[in-house]
């Protein structure tokens, strides 16, 4: 009997945007979260969680965007006030743009714009199911299909300069396989900067429908291969969740949807993979793909990227074994916001394989 994972059932009285937030972070083999709920785990979380709180009241980022909201808002201390966890709904004009403020969604997708604003990232047009920019020359549009403003700016961060995570990849006539292709936005920033294929891999349907389109409208004559699979422990995996609308998430009536889940060995024996760059942000599944892939299979990748969620201690060590340096780019302490209150050690890391020969 094949194996299933599935994403955990939620109450009914979570609404439709909370259920796809605890979605997008439970889709996960929980057998390989091993550390997750140990002391040292539990330890490392309150420390981190402290200090990034004390570092936040210092940082000179955080206060020029609060210097920025006060440019764009009577009264912007109800961004300070908000972020202090007094919430009261208020609403901000920026560029003729009105972000009606009443949930931290709202709050952060105000905050985010901000940053592009700080940027001087200029979005041309913006509406409930796409938005439209430029980026090296080209003119970008991205359908969204009713996704929260927050996740949609988070995305396109690395379009903007605010996120400077992909620019450690040396990407320039290299193949890049990209785990987690989301709304085909890193598929088609690979390509952009140069990658000679992109090989991307999204297993939620309504993402890999949206990704398909966003890829063939922008970069019809691309070489990205978009695939509706998954990575992980190879099986075939269920994910339950409402097949009519991404903002709608999970529901207890779904049956779930199928998807087959392959290792690093099996993508990189079919695409015939070598010398090439990996990115992983699949929310849960970074260690579990590690954990079952050779690691003839991660040699095969130049550098790579991987976002995890449960910290960093046990990605490093797998690539360490495998003969790349690694490197925290970033890490962020916080609790999973709605409902099961889960301890997150959000880690960006980056590897460089220190025994390939790097060939063009």
């Amino acid at each position: 009997m094949q194996n299933m994972i599935t994403v955990n059932k939620f109450r009914n009285s979570y609404t439709a945007e909370q259920q796809l937030i605890l979605y997008r972070y439970t889709i996960m083999d929980t057998g390989n979260l091993d550390e997750y709920g140990t002391l040292r785990y539990n330890l490392t979380w309150v420390l981190g969680f402290i200090f990034e709180r004390i570092k936040f009241i210092f940082s000179i980022s955080n206060w020029s965007i609060l210097y920025l909201a006060s440019k764009y808002r009577q009264r912007w201390y109800n961004i300070v006030l908000w972020r202090l966890g007094i919430k009261r709904p208020f609403v901000a004009l920026v560029d003729g743009r009105k972000f009606k403020v009443t949930s931290d969604q709202d709050y952060y997708a105000l905050i985010e714009y901000l940053k592009f604003r700080r940027k001087e990232f200029k979005i041309e047009s913006l509406n409930a199911s796409s938005i439209s920019f430029e980026y090296r020359g080209k003119k970008l549009t991205f359908d969204f299909d009713g996704l929260h403003l927050r996740e949609v700016f988070g995305l396109l961060q690395k379009f903007t300069g605010v996120q400077t995570w992909y620019d450690k990849l040396d990407v320039t006539n290299k193949t890049v396989l990209d785990i987690g292709a989301n709304l085909g936005d890193t598929p088609i920033y690979f390509f952009l900067r140069g990658a000679s294929k992109v090989i991307a891999l999204e297993p939620v349907p309504k993402f890999y429908q949206l990704a398909l389109n966003n890829i063939n409208n922008n970069c019809p004559d691309s070489r990205i291969i978009l695939l509706n699979q998954a990575a992980g422990r190879p099986r075939i995996a269920e994910i339950e969740m409402c097949p009519v609308s991404i903002s709608s998430g999970l529901t207890e009536e779904t049956g779930g949807y199928k998807v087959v889940v392959h290792n690093l060995d099996e993508l990189v024996s079919e695409h015939n993979i070598k010398n090439a760059i990996l990115k992983v942000v699949c929310v849960g599944c970074e260690i579990e793909l590690l954990s079952n892939s050779s690691e003839d299979a991660i040699k095969a990748f130049n550098e790579i990227l991987i976002v995890g969620i449960y910290g960093s201690r046990k990605i490093i060590l797998k690539l360490k074994r495998c003969g790349f340096s690694t490197r925290v780019l970033e890490k962020h302490y916080y609790l999973l916001p709605i409902g099961s209150k889960r301890k997150i050690i959000f880690s960006v890391i980056f590897a460089k394989n220190n025994s390939m020969i790097v060939t063009n």
